[in-house]
């Protein structure tokens, strides 16, 4: 709610099984969000601005760095007034 995702959609995001996939070829990354309602995929390259595509239909401007003890972090900039910035910290591990 705080970030101004809609009820429906909390409440059909909170029953599915989502499994988060992060890969890395050469400079260029990919997030990759899958369930059984849908998937999205966003490729990026560490330091850059993109525009993240959110499963919810939202759109960022994002930023990811990679920290020295592997913890990739993203920082979303609102496009629209209405949306809410955020930061994400995902840990990786080898595989």
């Amino acid at each position: 709610q705080e970030l101004g995702v809609p009820f429906l959609f909390r409440k059909l995001a909170a029953s599915l099984t989502v499994t988060s996939i992060i890969k890395r070829e050469g400079k260029k990354w990919t997030f990759v969000q899958e369930s059984a309602f849908k998937t999205c995929a966003n490729e990026f390259e560490l330091d850059k601005e993109f525009e993240e595509h959110m499963a919810d239909g939202r759109n960022f401007m994002t930023t990811v760095t990679l920290t020295p003890d592997n913890k990739l972090i993203s920082r979303q900039r609102k496009i629209k007034s209405e949306d809410k910035e955020s930061i994400f910290t995902r840990f990786l591990e080898d595989n």
